[in-house]
């Protein structure tokens, strides 16, 4: 069990530092009804799922968050591993909010008080899901 945690942990510190990545800037969004904090609920790594209890115990969920300020700007935070908050721009089309920068695009789906994203990393299909505060 623990082995499957510290999989999932290191897939974890794998997806943060590709979001890191690509949350350098954006451009500018169309709506605020999903304003809010959103906190880490879920972590997934090629159908191992994590949540609750389990998610406490490997790290802190509230230290994991996608912000979204107002209809243009957002910000994220993933613990120790992005150095502090990554403040930058999105645009939102229906349920889907988009990150880009010159290293890519980040798709994030809203769903009613839920943010989620998938993100293919070396094979691996890792997933996050986050729940609005």
């Amino acid at each position: 069990m623990r082995k499957r945690y510290l999989i999932i942990f290191a897939a974890l510190v794998v997806a943060t530092l590709s979001l890191g990545a690509l949350v350098g800037c954006g451009g500018g969004a169309t709506s605020t009804a999903a304003a809010g904090k959103y906190t880490l609920t879920q972590v997934s790594v090629n159908g191992m799922t994590v949540e609750g209890s389990d998610l406490s115990s490997v790290l802190t969920p509230t230290d994991y968050y996608v912000e979204i300020v107002d209809s243009k700007n957002i910000n994220f935070e993933f613990g120790s591993y992005s150095g502090g908050v990554i403040s930058t721009t999105y645009t939102q089309s229906g349920n889907t909010i988009t990150v880009s920068d010159s290293s890519g695009t980040l798709n994030l789906t809203l769903d009613g008080d839920t943010i989620s994203l998938s993100l293919d990393t070396d094979g691996q299909t890792q997933g996050m899901v986050f729940t609005k505060q």
